[in-house]
């Protein structure tokens, strides 16, 4: 997932809630990046509201290990997702005293614009996650 100061997230039709909890869990154990990326495909599986508010909760314990001025770009291709996406957000900032910014996206190019980073690097990372995705 760690790519310099970013790390990727993909999530698609392969990947359950079980799966991406224990990406999330992971990832969140750890140090993290100055910058991540969650990518959820157009395949993505859709997730249950008491599912959601487990993964909200899970992030938002997090809240204390990222690095002031971090920036999370959680980009949804699926319509449904994203609306949900948007629910995520406003919860967020009632329940975390956060000192990064997460914004969500509907296209690669908009989240890595806002991300500032090399589009080539992260394609290529995401390639590879779907490669290497079960």
């Amino acid at each position: 997932m760690p790519h310099h100061a970013l790390s990727i997230i993909y999530i698609d039709q392969g990947s359950s809630y079980e799966k991406l909890y224990q990406l999330i869990a992971g990832y969140t154990g750890a140090q993290p990046s100055a910058k991540e990326l969650i990518y959820f495909n157009r395949d993505a599986p859709m997730s249950t509201p008491e599912k959601t508010r487990s993964l909200i909760h899970l992030i938002a314990q997090s809240a204390t290990t990222r690095p002031p001025g971090g920036k999370t770009a959680l980009l949804f291709e699926r319509v449904a997702l994203y609306g949900l996406g948007k629910i995520y957000l406003a919860t967020e900032r009632r329940i975390a005293n956060k000192t990064w910014e997460t914004r969500i996206f509907r296209t690669l190019d908009d989240a890595l614009q806002w991300l500032e980073v090399p589009a080539d690097n992260v394609r290529i990372e995401i390639e590879t996650q779907r490669k290497n995705a079960p």
